[in-house]
């Protein structure tokens, strides 16, 4: 009989270097092709965004396998909002059509080998309207099957590569350039909550280092920008 078909992104993190070399890291098992719709987070829809990623809720015993999907019993009023994982499509239609624009959709082709787990990449990095600094929303689904569920996941496409040191009394961030390696300094870093609320901000000196001091126990999220450019770094 064979192993069943299944399809999710891997999970490897928000963050593409440069313009999306690499690609983005599709898990598939018997599923040839997929069709992917890439969307674009607009400037004044970032606060719900960073709100979704920032905030993890859980009811009735759900919980979230490796795979990003949804397990456990489903209660009303339930959702998974990180965009990442398993989503229904009316879920994606009250997140996303008033925070995202869709800037590309396209077929790819993934590893055929059958009856086992393939890793493959998405060759984006081509793609010209994903090519512009910014944060990218990626709804994915296997061709000719019309489930109610779609694999989401986000990344944001930029130089800007982050490190930190997380201390009692203080937070480290290092920015630095993912094209040279080199320190990257003026970069405007906040420290962000579970709502998106900024708890405090700071920039990078010379050497691409900024200091938060005080605890960052309720801080959920580092953002830094550059003009257009922004990368985001989830604290847990």
């Amino acid at each position: 009989g064979g192993v069943a078909a299944g399809l999710y992104f891997a999970r490897r993190g928000g963050g593409v270097p440069g313009r999306l070399e690499g690609g983005v890291a599709v898990v598939n098992i018997n599923t040839p092709e997929v069709d992917v719709q890439f969307l674009r987070v607009e400037g004044e829809a970032l606060p719900a965004f960073l709100e979704q990623v920032a905030v993890r809720r859980e009811r009735g015993g759900a919980r979230v396998n490796e795979e990003g999907e949804v397990e456990g019993e489903y209660e009303g009023g339930w959702q998974n909002r990180r965009l990442k994982g398993t989503f229904s499509g009316w879920q994606l239609d009250e997140q996303l059509r008033r925070s995202a624009k869709s800037v590309y959709l396209g077929r790819f082709a993934t590893d055929e080998r059958p009856n086992r787990r393939n890793v493959s990449f998405l060759p984006v990095e081509k793609i010209k309207e994903l090519q512009q600094p910014g944060i990218y929303i990626a709804v994915m689904n296997a061709p000719g099957r019309f489930g109610w569920d779609f694999q989401v996941t986000y990344f944001y496409v930029t130089e800007i590569g982050l490190h930190l040191r997380r201390h009692a009394a203080q937070l480290d961030v290092f920015a630095t350039s993912l094209t040279s390696g080199e320190a990257m300094k003026s970069i405007e870093l906040s420290l962000l909550d579970e709502s998106g609320k900024a708890l405090a901000q700071a920039a990078t000196d010379a050497d691409g280092h900024a200091v938060f001091k005080g605890s960052s126990d309720k801080a959920r999220i580092v953002v830094a920008r550059r003009g257009a450019e922004m990368s985001l770094l989830t604290l847990r």
